[in-house]
């Protein structure tokens, strides 16, 4: 948890949102909606959770970097190529993030940066992309 409070403290958004705390930025997409609830696997274990993000209505893939193809987002955490996300429930990520205990104020610090991201990147919602 030290890692994760070091994060916020220091703005390293990249680390926080790839490295332990997806879960919350997809959730907080989820629920404003911005989209379903997907993940990817891992490069070590492909049927293991990877990755949480969401797939916009348009097929986009929004996570914390803001808008890609899934298939790009899917390969950079598995590496594993024409990969596509397994969708997600809102209790599944809810778990994952219950599971890891994080006290009260630091979990409420991720939520509000999640939520910081997403309302900036709402600006930027139809900024094309190629797949």
């Amino acid at each position: 948890m030290a890692e994760i409070i070091k994060r916020l403290d220091s703005g390293d958004d990249d680390s926080l949102f790839t490295g332990g705390c997806c879960f919350y930025f997809a959730m907080c997409a989820h629920k404003r909606g911005l989209g379903k609830l997907v993940y990817s696997g891992t490069s070590a274990d492909p049927t293991k959770k990877g990755h949480a993000f969401v797939i916009t209505g348009d097929g986009r893939a929004f996570d914390h970097n803001g808008y890609t193809s899934p298939s790009t987002l899917v390969f950079k955490f598995t590496r594993i190529r024409n990969s596509t996300p397994r969708t997600g429930s809102l209790d599944e990520v809810e778990r994952e993030i219950a599971a890891q205990r994080f006290p009260a104020e630091v979990t409420k610090r991720i939520f509000a940066r999640a939520n910081e991201i997403i309302t900036k990147s709402e600006t930027t919602a139809s900024a094309p992309w190629a797949p």
